[in-house]
């Protein structure tokens, strides 16, 4: 009987042994951790959250003003350059007989008409006073007499055109005058319009500047609002990860008991064991070669 123990191991000693560590988790850490996996799964399934309000604040509309008087200006500064050199190119080159002609006085014909019927009339008067002396001298006088209206004659023919001469010499000089005068008068109002020109471009470009200034102060205050509220929409997206991950620092942090140390026994095969093994694998070979 001690044989047959021997033999299949009834009596024999252990071989060796085997020691496992268990850690002992309390329930006030199992049953959160639990908790907080489930909640933590929840929230991973959770359908991506769209923000449905304006991140953007639109124009206001100051600054749509603006772009339009923007707009409505493009062009005037070289419109009013253009008109303000045509001006000045008009001043430019000689003055021509035309311009002359057209500048002159159209009452000094006028004038001179008057005046030479004046002259006519006088030198009719002094004719027909010479002509009483010629016949008061009678015949001894009439060759001398004859010869003073010829020279009459002449000197009123001379007279008359010395007074054109003077006369229309003075009406062309004051038509060139005029013609300078206005010129000189063009070129110093193209040069003012030009300079306005600029001047209204520059206060138009600074309104509009200004204007838009103020729309883009208004659109700023818009957009901090929007961004507030983006923000505040995220913190409230972030708050259950953030409770998860507040819980799960808890847990880690949290002290809990220690662990206990188990010893398992692992006993030796016996040699009836060892035996009938070896024979069972012989007997498997032994049918592998076809025995």
């Amino acid at each position: 009987m001690s044989f047959l123990s021997s033999l299949f191991g009834g009596n024999q000693a252990a071989g060796s042994s085997v020691q496992y560590i268990e850690k002992e988790i309390p329930g006030y850490i199992q049953d959160p951790t639990k908790r907080m996996l489930e909640r933590a799964e929840t929230l991973s399934n959770e359908p991506y959250q769209i923000y449905d309000q304006a991140r953007i604040a639109e124009q206001t509309p100051d600054e749509l003003a603006a772009i339009e008087r923007a707009r409505s200006g493009l062009g005037v500064g070289p419109m009013l350059q253009q008109q303000a050199y045509d001006k000045f190119a008009g001043t430019a080159g000689p003055i021509t007989e035309s311009q002359i002609s057209g500048a002159m006085d159209p009452y000094q014909n006028l004038v001179i008409q008057d005046t030479i019927d004046e002259m006519n009339r006088q030198q009719l008067i002094k004719e027909q006073q010479y002509a009483a002396k010629a016949v008061g001298a009678g015949a001894f006088g009439g060759g001398r007499f004859g010869v003073g209206e010829a020279e009459m004659a002449g000197l009123h023919s001379r007279g008359i055109g010395d007074m054109l001469n003077r006369m229309t010499s003075q009406n062309y000089q004051q038509a060139v005058d005029q013609i300078l005068k206005t010129r000189a008068g063009t070129r110093e109002a193209a040069g003012g319009m030009s300079q306005a020109g600029l001047g209204r471009q520059t206060a138009g470009l600074t309104d509009v500047a200004s204007q838009q200034g103020i729309g883009q102060l208004i659109r700023g205050e818009q957009q901090q609002g929007l961004d507030l509220a983006y923000e505040d929409f995220l913190t409230q997206r972030r708050y259950p990860f953030e409770q998860v991950g507040f819980l799960q620092n808890t847990i880690r942090g949290a002290p809990f008991a220690g662990s206990a140390t188990k010893t398992t026994e692992k006993p030796t095969a016996s040699p009836f064991q060892q035996l009938a093994g070896a024979g069972l694998g012989a007997l498997s070979m032994w049918k592998a070669f076809g025995g």
